[in-house]
């Protein structure tokens, strides 16, 4: 009983660990993402001379739903 608690628990650690390292890297590439948004949305604005509320709706319409990116 008492190595099955230990087994769960460096289960536990091991993925704590992961977890550790995984999320400031999706942080990171949510940054990312958002200055890629705005970068896009600022060359619609200037270069394609899109208004600012169709340039956002623009990028809307390219948002991945909630719904799909449970899925995946």
């Amino acid at each position: 009983m008492q190595a099955r608690d230990e087994q769960e628990s460096s289960r536990e650690l091991e993925e704590e660990k992961r977890l550790e390292s995984i999320i400031p890297a999706m942080l990171e590439t949510c940054r990312q993402l958002k200055a890629a948004r705005e970068l896009v949305k600022e060359s619609l604005i200037d270069e394609f001379h899109v208004k600012e509320e169709f340039a956002d709706g623009i990028l809307k319409d390219y948002r991945v739903s909630e719904e799909e990116n449970t899925e995946k």
